[in-house]
């Protein structure tokens, strides 16, 4: 989820999204706004095409959560250690 703030920024015209309600802790919900946008990670080259809704987020920009960014980046998170780190998956060959 991206704050709707960010939808100029990006360039992202709300009428080419399509309407998603969105729910959140608590039972509270919104309005949301659903399209793909190209991600870049710069710290790793890496671009890729993924699904975003862009709705009202009241404490932060932007929430980690979209499918394809966890297929490929391991997330690490530990807040009692202070450690928040970002690794690249390998690819897989078959």
């Amino acid at each position: 989820m991206v704050d709707i703030e960010l939808m100029d920024d990006l360039k992202v015209e709300r009428k080419n999204c399509q309407y998603h309600p969105v729910g959140g802790i608590g039972g509270e919900g919104g309005d949301g706004w659903i399209t793909n946008v190209t991600v870049l990670v710069d710290e790793f080259n890496v671009e890729y095409e993924s699904q975003v809704i862009f709705t009202r987020l009241h404490s932060q920009i932007i929430l980690l959560g979209q499918k394809d960014f966890f297929r490929k980046f391991r997330v690490d998170f530990e807040g009692s250690k202070g450690v928040f780190r970002i690794r690249k998956v390998p690819k897989l060959e078959i």
